[in-house]
């Protein structure tokens, strides 16, 4: 909140060599170096060790963009996961890795990036808060945390400060003790909610959805030429071609 904090986010964006046109512009997109630094540098300049969880507070799930839209469609929760594992790199952020890791009792849902971060946590704080409200929002009640796993070592306060929020126990070091699969970023819940059916599935427009995804994807694996031509028929198709 600028307001309350007395803070001009076109300044800091200018500050971070972040155009702040890309405010205006929801088609801009931000390079992942320059919003991990973004953060950080927030939490440096307001004095909060916990920024990217308190971003994540003011946000809704639909900041994942379009992938988000179609796990709500999706029948089954387990399905719906598979789909933020599928889509999210090609939706949201190439950087990304989201893997679902099956115990006999227990699920993780872990991310990570390809790129060093070093040693920055506002990135994981913002990240294990916001998939915590996407898992509540397609579990609903039945959703329940078992545990949450953050990459690096946490402090004492700030472990407590974060199970308070989360409702679950927090491991840092990627879990440690905790966590039975350890090693990197993570919230695990019951392997019995997977088959739990979704109650805002659509199928039409689950089919919609990831057969665009499905094209998007294509594209992004084609060579040149083969996105030249997809190019070219879209435009053609528009009446854009030139």
């Amino acid at each position: 909140d600028q307001q309350h904090r007395g803070v001009d986010l076109r300044q800091v964006l200018e500050h971070q060599e972040i155009d702040p046109l890309i405010l205006d512009d929801p088609d801009s997109d931000l390079e992942c170096m320059a919003a991990v630094s973004l953060l950080e540098y927030c939490s440096d300049l307001l004095c909060d060790p916990l920024f990217g969880l308190h971003l994540a507070e003011q946000q809704e799930p639909d900041a994942y963009g379009c992938v988000i839209a179609l796990a709500r469609a999706a029948p089954t929760f387990g399905e719906a996961l598979r789909c933020l594992v599928e889509y999210t790199p090609l939706s949201t952020s190439p950087e990304c890795e989201i893997e679902l890791l099956t115990a006999k009792e227990v699920v993780e849902v872990r991310w990570r990036t390809h790129i060093d971060l070093g040693n920055r946590g506002q990135t994981s704080y913002h990240g294990i808060y916001l998939m915590m409200k996407i898992l509540h929002m397609l579990g609903r009640q039945y959703f329940r945390p078992r545990y949450a796993n953050l990459a690096f070592r946490v402090s004492h306060g700030d472990a407590r400060l974060l199970q308070d929020k989360l409702g679950c126990i927090v491991n840092g070091n990627g879990g440690g003790n905790g966590g039975r699969n350890g090693g990197g970023n993570a919230i695990a819940f019951s392997r019995d909610l997977l088959e739990r059916p979704i109650a805002t599935a659509n199928r039409t427009l689950y089919n919609l959805l990831k057969d665009g995804l499905g094209q998007l994807g294509a594209a992004a694996r084609a060579d040149f030429v083969q996105q030249v031509e997809a190019c070219v028929c879209r435009l053609l198709a528009a009446g854009h071609c030139s």
